[in-house]
């Protein structure tokens, strides 16, 4: 069977929702944990924050300057 069908109906899906998608305005995931009120139900969520700054990742978050973070380390 032909790729074309598929990616034709992709495709058609794709524009449907771009509109939408483009109209999109998230939040900035904030990394600095001082920045929120944190529970012990967001142990999950703290250590993701963790990993993605240990990575380095800035697309899609707020991060945290070094100076801020090393006090973090510290507690």
């Amino acid at each position: 069977m032909p790729d074309e069908p598929f990616i034709e109906f992709q495709d058609t899906i794709f524009y449907q929702d771009l509109d939408i998608v483009q109209s999109q305005n998230p939040e900035l995931l904030p990394l600095d944990f001082q920045a929120e009120l944190h529970l012990k139900s967001d142990a999950l969520t703290i250590a993701y924050r963790k990993w993605l700054n240990e990575l380095g990742v800035e697309n899609g978050t707020n991060p945290i300057q070094d100076e801020v973070w090393k006090k973090v380390l510290v507690k």
